[in-house]
């Protein structure tokens, strides 16, 4: 039999289709299959109930009891991992900031862009239907004149 790894034995591939080519490359497992095998296993995905549960009584727990419970190794791991955010002082005001914000909802964010804090009033149109033609007109002319539109283009518009 011939040692298949001897140089002398190595087949190069065909131009083009050959069969003993994998151009697709190794299948990859679907996240349902992956769920599937963890659930054999026993596993079960906390609800989201059962998190902020479990967020609020490890937010109520004193330090002591926090660093017990994340040094059980018969804990779940999600929940020693939370318990290791909470002991950091890195991460635990945002944790606790990102709960409060579910708990209680966000804090209104207001932005003022335009009025430099002043009330911004709606602008009121005025009632013309009582005016004469002639007021209607003197009253364009005023306006164009105070707007810049110079004398020939005034006459153009229509009332």
């Amino acid at each position: 039999m011939k040692n298949p790894r001897k140089q002398e034995n190595l087949k190069p591939f065909k131009e083009g289709e050959d069969s003993r080519r994998n151009l697709k490359g190794r299948p990859r497992k679907k996240y349902s299959e992956h769920i599937a095998d963890l659930q054999q296993k026993g596993y079960q995905a906390p609800t989201k109930t059962e998190y902020f549960d479990m967020m609020g009584l490890l937010l109520a727990m004193e330090e002591k009891d926090l660093k017990e419970f994340e040094e059980d190794q018969t804990r779940p791991y999600w929940i020693r991992l939370i318990v290791i955010d909470l002991n950091s002082k890195s991460t635990r005001q945002r944790m606790m900031s990102d709960y409060r914000d579910w708990l209680f909802g966000r804090a209104e964010q207001k932005t003022d862009i335009t009025s430099k804090g002043e009330k911004i009033l709606k602008e009121e149109k005025p009632d013309l239907t009582h005016m004469t033609l002639e007021e209607l007109k003197a009253l364009k002319e005023l306006q164009n004149k105070a707007f810049g539109i110079p004398p020939k283009e005034r006459n153009k518009t229509k009332y």
